[in-house]
């Protein structure tokens, strides 16, 4: 365990230092952009109150969770397996543990969990033993919902089957919890068949207009919008391409840029490290930040600053701050903007063309900054 002291410490150190005095600000600390809006406030009051109402899933790290969300599946499914995992959904057992209504399966009347309801039911089985994963499921630890998650996406990821058995496992836990509610809500008797069935059908169609939508993306690639050319430049400006590093193991990050005349041609560059400073966004304002003092110690009057940042160079030009660390950086660059005769920030591509800026081998940052690619597309 980090000591109290030096976790605040590093706290401390990871606060970026504004250059130009700025006014205090009151920030709500329970969200990222530190204004208070009426669901943030309901979010963290209702996660106090309930703070053991979703406890943390065992055997689940930051990796599984982030499968669950890439998984390709509808965003219903994937929303659907959360509240599985987090045992949240609103069969007969949670019923009468929070509001006292008893209520029990439709198809056998037992006692209805949710390891009851997709697998351990009569009518669940049956549907089971339909399906082309019938194989599958009799192997499984029936222990836990979240057992079974991590066991199934280990072991159902043929990329022969057709359909994928992934996908049509997690359709069919899916239809067998619409099939209970049907018969609960509107009293629809739908057959373990049927069900099997509306199961294949809609995992089918999701992987079918997947693909169309996939083939249909593929071929205007070719043809991605380029920045436009309309824009006006004056005859000096200065375009400054910034990019930055991080390396969260050592703790520190890296910013650099590259300057370029209206021809394309590199006329200047240069790098910078932050002791301490490692979220990927504040160095991306800290970037564009130390390109404008660069650019005010070179004496270039007319600047465009290109970033491959979108949210960072939104936030630039909007005045509209979604990173409440960032804001004492922010009005350094306004600050800042105001002593050139031009100087405007548009977002670029990672398309783009990379330019990749040598250092001495001698200096300190060198290992890190050589892997910044700072982006030169031409406007």
């Amino acid at each position: 365990m980090v000591p109290p002291m030096v976790s605040d410490a590093a706290t401390i150190l990871s606060l970026p230092l504004t250059i130009f005095p700025c006014a205090d600000r009151l920030i709500w600390h329970y969200h990222s952009n530190g204004n208070y809006s009426v669901k943030s406030g309901y979010h963290f009051l209702f996660n106090k109150i309930h703070s053991n109402v979703l406890p943390a899933v065992h055997g689940f790290s930051r990796k599984e969770w982030t499968s669950l969300w890439h998984a390709f599946l509808p965003p219903k499914i994937r929303l659907f397996i959360w509240r599985c995992l987090h045992n949240a959904l609103p069969v007969g057992e949670l019923l009468l543990q929070r509001f006292h209504i008893e209520s029990h399966c439709p198809h056998c009347q037992e006692s209805e969990t949710i390891m009851h309801m997709l697998f351990s039911c009569p009518f669940a089985r049956q549907v089971w033993f339909l399906s082309s994963l019938s194989h599958h499921m009799t192997g499984l630890p029936l222990i836990s919902f979240s057992r079974i998650w991590l066991v199934s996406t280990t072991h159902l990821n043929d990329p022969t089957a057709d359909p994928p058995s992934f996908s049509l496992f997690c359709f069919t836990l899916w239809f067998i919890w619409k099939t209970r509610n049907a018969a609960i809500f509107r009293q629809e008797i739908i057959t373990a068949e049927d069900t099997m069935a509306l199961a294949y059908k809609a995992c089918d169609e999701f992987l079918s207009l997947s693909q169309h939508s996939n083939a249909t993306s593929s071929s205007s690639s070719s043809t991605i919008p380029q920045p436009s050319s309309a824009i006006l430049h004056s005859p000096d400006e200065i375009i400054i391409n910034v990019d930055a590093a991080t390396d969260q193991a050592c703790r520190f990050g890296t910013v650099a840029a590259v300057a370029t005349n209206l021809q394309g041609l590199v006329i200047a560059h240069f790098t910078a490290v932050f002791r301490s400073i490692w979220d990927p966004r504040i160095l991306e304002f800290l970037a564009i930040r130390e390109a404008l003092n660069w650019a005010i110690a070179c004496h270039w009057h007319s600047v465009l600053i290109k970033g491959d940042a979108l949210q960072i160079v939104q936030s630039i030009n909007s005045h509209d701050i979604q990173i409440a660390n960032a804001w004492g950086i922010c009005s350094d660059i306004w600050h800042l903007q105001s002593s050139f005769s031009s100087c405007s920030f548009v977002h670029i591509s990672r398309n783009f063309k990379t330019v990749h800026v040598d250092h001495p081998a001698g200096q300190p940052h060198a290992d890190l900054v050589h892997n910044v690619n700072v982006k030169a597309g031409n406007l």
